[in-house]
């Protein structure tokens, strides 16, 4: 799960940096910050938490906090290792790499790799301590639905003549269930 979400915080940070405001041509989209976008993701996080977590305004108040510092330490540590292998892969194709300073790098990715997990891991189990064992399982539902968005967001962003693949989340897909009129077996 940690592995997943840090590959999709990944690419909607290298989305952002790639999407820096600039003047758009004629027919082109105007371009979002990585700010402004991270922005956007932690409204639509905040809204679908709101509505799908029958949280209490006591519970509200002390778990939103935590989501946005896990938010932001997932994006820390995103930024941080593509920065990191930007400038070992600089270094690499410069073709004059010094092996102290490729090996110093190197370290500073295990470093990375290793506190990235449990600083996430440590958010995540803040996050739960507020959460019932009920709210927990759909907070990481939402989380995933929301990946999964982002996802989506990308490839249409990387295509925008196709219409983004939307696959019903898993509460449409109930909603569509339950309204469907269910045959009646046969005996």
């Amino acid at each position: 799960m940690i592995a997943r979400t840090t590959i999709v915080m990944l690419m909607v940070m290298s989305a952002g940096a790639m999407a820096q405001e600039k003047s758009a041509e004629p027919g082109e989209r105007p371009r979002v910050s990585r700010e402004e976008m991270n922005r956007l993701i932690d409204e639509y996080l905040s809204r679908k938490i709101e509505g799908r977590l029958d949280l209490t305004t006591q519970q509200y108040a002390r778990v939103m906090p935590l989501v946005r510092k896990l938010q932001c330490d997932r994006r820390h540590y995103a930024r941080r290792r593509f920065e990191t292998l930007r400038e070992l892969r600089c270094l690499l194709e410069k073709g004059g790499a010094i092996e102290l300073k490729i090996s110093a790098i190197v370290s500073e990715l295990r470093t990375l790799d290793a506190e990235a997990p449990v600083t996430i891991q440590r958010d995540m189990e803040a996050i739960d301590a507020v959460l019932s064992p009920m709210q927990q399982a759909k907070y990481r539902v939402i989380e995933f639905e929301v990946e999964r968005r982002i996802g989506e967001l990308r490839r249409h962003a990387r295509h925008p003549r196709e219409p983004p693949k939307r696959r019903p989340l898993m509460r449409e897909s109930r909603d569509a269930a339950e309204r469907s009129p269910t045959p009646i077996p046969s005996q």
